[in-house]
């Protein structure tokens, strides 16, 4: 059986959608519309950022940095490696960022 086709929906689809549900039901808003029911339960714990959301855009990430903004010591030490002639790895920059 091959996996189901992900599918994108906009904030203002998902708004009518949460709406349905809550007046008739998830299961019922599930069937009507072709949604799974899980996906209307994460809708309804994140209707207040959905409906502050632009109706057209359909994601709800947060911009979770990878990497932390390295503190200013972190930032000489790597300079100073540089001064030096040396090469300096993310490894290294790690190693500094514990010391610091």
């Amino acid at each position: 059986m091959d996996p189901a086709k992900r599918s994108k929906y906009s904030a203002g689809f998902k708004i009518k959608r949460i709406q349905f549900a809550k007046r008739n039901g998830n299961r019922a808003a599930a069937r009507m519309f072709g949604v799974t029911e899980n996906s209307k339960r994460e809708w309804k714990k994140n209707e207040m950022t959905i409906i502050t959301m632009p109706k057209n855009k359909c994601a709800l990430r947060k911009a979770v940095m990878k990497w932390p903004i390295p503190d200013e010591s972190v930032e000489n030490c790597v300079l100073a490696c540089h001064q030096n002639g040396l090469i300096v790895k993310i490894n290294s920059v790690r190693l500094f960022a514990l010391k610091c």
